[in-house]
């Protein structure tokens, strides 16, 4: 994915979550979307990563797509990334922020700064 690539995977992830307690930033190297103060998912160059229940990685990982999340070769448990060609049309796109929103919709609101 190259940098415009990137800021249209952002547009297309803003079209699908809903407007309230949704806030966006840039964050290593991708732009990341929170709820309620908490990281839901980021639009990179290397497709969407997502935040996800670490109960449910070992299964999720089977998914056609889906590899582990790694910051300076350090596995980022709870984080997956879904590639480019798992994210060809909206209904996937959808399916994939929805297992985001399941884990981090039930977590508390952070306090604002």
């Amino acid at each position: 994915m190259t940098d415009m690539d990137k800021q249209l995977l952002a547009e297309r992830v803003r079209a699908v979550l809903p407007d309230e307690n949704v806030t966006h930033r840039p964050m290593f190297g991708s732009i990341g979307f929170m709820l309620n103060g908490n990281l839901l998912c980021g639009a990179g160059k290397k497709g969407l990563m997502i935040r996800i229940d670490p109960a449910r990685e070992a299964d999720i990982l089977k998914s056609p797509h889906v590899t582990q999340v790694r910051m300076s070769e350090r596995r980022m448990r709870g984080f997956l990334r879904v590639g480019p060609d798992g994210l060809t049309t909206d209904e996937d796109l959808e399916h994939w922020i929805g297992v985001a929103m399941d884990y981090v919709g039930e977590m508390p609101a952070k306090e604002k700064k």
